[in-house]
Order: structure tokens, then C-alpha cells, then sequence
């Protein structure tokens, strides 16, 4: 026991010659280790920023999109109302006096798949339901503002019409000499036109609203575009210059 006393304080002595070194290379380990770590983890909590922030701004150009397109359709609508329809609102005739009229009506459409996250936001299906309605509204009016300009041509060219072109107006009543089943399907399709028309109006309207209350409450401080209130003054481009107000 005594014979091996030497070396074991001589391997005490290496050990203790050796530990310092020792805790630099474990210091070094843990730091490298350390800052990899941290690193990766500040790399991640960045990319998933990064992320989130791309997101948002895609949501909120989705949506703002759906106002540009919805404001488009509204022009649209309120050119068809104002240039033409109002003019024969009030008369019993209208579907006789009101003629053919191509508008210059906007071809963009919503597609919902644009706006899928739409419910996520509000948790109901509130105004996903409003935009794709307005939306649905807006090419319904287009259609039928379509058959009802080939349903007046075709009469106007038909055989048994004789008399599209010279019609008596006596007392706000019209005696034509047309056909009666075509008559009842040109009320019936000018009467929708109306109808159409104003209904896709207000539609528009309130889910340009819809919107707007969506991307303040979502996305405050980000752009929107005004929601209800839409007049003739909001479109001077739409108000012909028989009914456009005078300049201040």
C-alpha cells in the first residue's frame, strides 16, 4: 500500500495539472452549444414573424381587393340605375320605353377562395355571406339586364310584332300591337331588371360595410375604403349630365 502511495499522488498531481484545461474545453462546449442553441431558436421566432406579419398583410390585401372589386361592381350598378332606369321609373310604360343600352360594366368578380379566412376573423359566417351574396347580386343583375336586352330585340324583329316601332301612348297607357305573350315576358323581365338592380344596390353597400368593420377591427390602422353612404355624389362618374348635381 505504501509502494503504490507515490503514484497515487502523482496522478493526483496530473489531474489536478490537467483540470483547468479541462474547464475550458467544457466552458468552451457549453458556450458553443449555448449560442447555438439561442441562435437557432431567435432564428425560428423570426421566421415565424416573419410569417405571421406576411399573412396578415396578405388577409388584409385579400379583403381590400374584395372592397376594390365590390366599389366596381357599385359603380357599375349605379351607372345601369341613374343613366338609365330612373328615367322610366315611374311610368307605367317603362317596359316598352325603356330601350336596349349596353353599360360599361366592370367583369371582375369576387372568388370566395379569396377570402376563406373570412369567418376565422368575425367566427360566423356573417360577412363571408355578405360579400359572396353582393357578389352573386351583382352578375344576377348583369344576366338579367342581358336577357332582357335580347328579349326586346327579338320581339322588336319578330313577325307577329307589328308594331314595336310606332306605339300610341295616350293617358300614360301604351296601345300596341304586339303579341301578348311577349308583352307579359317584357314586363315580366323589365320589372326584374328593376328589381334586380336595386336589391344588388344595397347589397353592395352593406357588404362594402360588412368589410370595412372587419379590416378596423382586425387590421387596425391598415387601409379600408368607406363602407354604407354611397349617393349619386359619391359616382360623379356615374350621374349623367341630366341629373348630375351643380358644382358648388
Amino acid at each position: 500500500m505504501i509502494a503504490v502511495l507515490p503514484f497515487l499522488l502523482d496522478a493526483i498531481a496530473f489531474a489536478q495539472m490537467l483540470w483547468p484545461d479541462f474547464l475550458s474545453v467544457e466552458r468552451t462546449y457549453v458556450t458553443t452549444v449555448s449560442a447555438a442553441f439561442f441562435g437557432a431558436a431567435a432564428a425560428f421566432a423570426l421566421e415565424v414573424w416573419r410569417r405571421k406579419r406576411e399573412e396578415v398583410e396578405s388577409r388584409h390585401a385579400s379583403l381590400f381587393k374584395s372592397q376594390l372589386v365590390l366599389h366596381s361592381q357599385l359603380n357599375s350598378l349605379l351607372n345601369i340605375k341613374i343613366q338609365h332606369l330612373d328615367e322610366f321609373r315611374a311610368n307605367p310604360s317603362r317596359f316598352l320605353n325603356l330601350p336596349q343600352f349596353i353599360s360599361g360594366h366592370t367583369e371582375q368578380r369576387i372568388d370566395p377562395q379569396s377570402i376563406w379566412f373570412l369567418p376565422l376573423l368575425t367566427r360566423n359566417m356573417d360577412a363571408m355571406n355578405s360579400v359572396v351574396i353582393a357578389d352573386l347580386a351583382y352578375g344576377n343583375s348583369i344576366d338579367v339586364l342581358t336577357r332582357r336586352n335580347q328579349t326586346k330585340k327579338r320581339i322588336e324583329t319578330s313577325p307577329r310584332s307589328k308594331v314595336m316601332t310606332s306605339i300610341r301612348s295616350v293617358d300614360n297607357t301604351a296601345d300596341v300591337l304586339m303579341d301578348q305573350r311577349d308583352l307579359l315576358d317584357l314586363k315580366g323581365i323589365t320589372d326584374g331588371l328593376y328589381e334586380c338592380v336595386d336589391e344588388a344596390i344595397k347589397l353592395q353597400e352593406n357588404a362594402m360595410s360588412d368589410l370595412c368593420v372587419v379590416i378596423k377591427q382586425c387590421f387596425p390602422g391598415r387601409m379600408s375604403m368607406k363602407g354604407k353612404g354611397y349617393s349619386a355624389q359619391s359616382f360623379p362618374e356615374a350621374v349623367s349630365p341630366a341629373v348630375r348635381p351643380p358644382a358648388p
